[in-house]
């Protein structure tokens, strides 16, 4: 009735392609989000319900229970929409190093298309436990949502933008601080800002090319990252690619014109 699972392990959460508001076990980098996953040291239990139904439920163990994280995922499909929802406690020894702390999630996502479009989103409702354990009666409590959309043209070329909101993030540049820098190292936010918009394409060109060219911007303060890429299959088994990544804004004054 349930499949169990010891060890490390890759666990994915969430709909998003740059940012996975409910994805705790793993830190996004927009920059590279098709990077691959490192994985988590963790108990994972599976309970089918159906087919594309069922509940996970994870505990990934730190030095001590204080340090300690656990989660559960409820997932199903209704009316072709793939539905979840899951709610997390998370924390460990790296988060509690740079000051992170303790925090409850509730989070839910979808994704699934209108027509030939395929459409995502994602959501956490995120609170600090903080004052020494005490709830702080929720003053802390913020956000982060991801919504996107995706299509295949006929002649192959494919298109993507999305959206993401960062309840954590600031509107100013003025704001960023050293405090910003460590929580998106402890992979508690994707960015300095608290708005956020990737889009791109891509396309096969003369059967053997791959040409990608994705922008992420940054609403707030008013820069761009332009990643372009072009990519080359020798054959089935291998392929040589070449990226770069180009910033443009305010040097002093924006997080990717810096």
């Amino acid at each position: 009735w349930c499949d169990f699972y010891i060890g490390r392990q890759m666990i994915a959460w969430g709909t998003g392609y740059a940012f996975n508001p409910t994805d705790i076990w793993n830190i996004k980098n927009p920059i590279d989000a098709e990077a691959p996953k490192t994985g988590v040291n963790a108990l994972r239990m599976e309970i089918p319900f159906g087919s594309v139904s069922g509940l996970s439920i994870v505990f990934s163990p730190g030095k001590n229970f204080d340090n300690s994280s656990a989660g559960f995922r409820l997932k199903g499909n209704i009316g072709g929409y793939d539905l979840s929802m899951c709610g997390m406690s998370i924390i460990n020894e790296e988060k509690a190093f740079l000051g992170i702390h303790r925090k409850l999630m509730a989070g839910a996502d979808l994704a699934g298309q209108i027509g030939d479009v395929g459409i995502w989103t994602e959501g956490a409702a995120i609170n600090p436990i903080i004052n020494h354990g005490e709830f702080n009666n929720f003053d802390s409590i913020y956000a982060q949502i991801d919504a996107g959309l995706d299509y295949t043209f006929k002649n192959g070329l494919y298109v993507m933008v999305e959206y993401y909101y960062n309840g954590l993030g600031q509107v100013s540049y003025k704001k960023y601080s050293s405090s910003d820098f460590f929580n998106i190292v402890g992979g508690e936010m994707a960015g300095f800002a608290q708005n956020y918009i990737m889009g791109g394409f891509r396309k096969d060109l003369f059967d053997k090319f791959m040409l990608t060219v994705f922008g992420l911007g940054n609403l707030n303060d008013y820069s761009v990252l332009i990643l372009p890429s072009v990519e080359y299959d020798f054959n089935d088994n291998i392929s040589m690619n070449l990226s770069g990544r180009i910033g443009a804004g305010k040097k002093e004054r924006s997080e990717y014109g810096s």
